[in-house]
């Protein structure tokens, strides 16, 4: 559950959130994958020490939690994946929410600025 699980589901939240934020066609968002994820994640390695960690480990733990949603996050379709997002962003716990929002905001700013093109 190392820097693969990691990446994994950063790809996947950021693959997700496109898809459903932005209707993204899967051709484009195949294309473009790649620079996205690794514009995120330059993001997360921006981040103060304590943050990162705290990031990372929750990352890891949400990973995981998609066990309840039918198998690990990273390895689940969209449609799960997606339920998943969802009731996270729904949670009563503020840095829950604030995590997907973490996650989202990057996903779609990365998609919608021709800058990071």
């Amino acid at each position: 559950m190392g820097l693969a699980s990691f990446e994994g589901t950063v790809s996947g939240l950021c693959s997700s959130i496109v898809l459903a934020r932005c209707q993204a066609p899967a051709a484009q968002l195949e294309a473009r994958q790649p620079e996205l994820v690794r514009y995120v994640m330059g993001q997360h390695d921006r981040m103060p020490d304590h943050l990162r960690l705290g990031f990372r480990i929750l990352t890891l733990c949400f990973d995981l939690m998609g066990v309840a949603y039918g198998g690990r996050f990273h390895g689940a379709s969209h449609a799960a994946r997606w339920r998943q997002i969802e009731a996270w962003r729904g949670a009563p716990i503020a840095t829950i929410r604030d995590f997907i929002r973490f996650y989202e905001s990057l996903a779609v700013y990365y998609w919608y600025s021709p800058d990071e093109r």
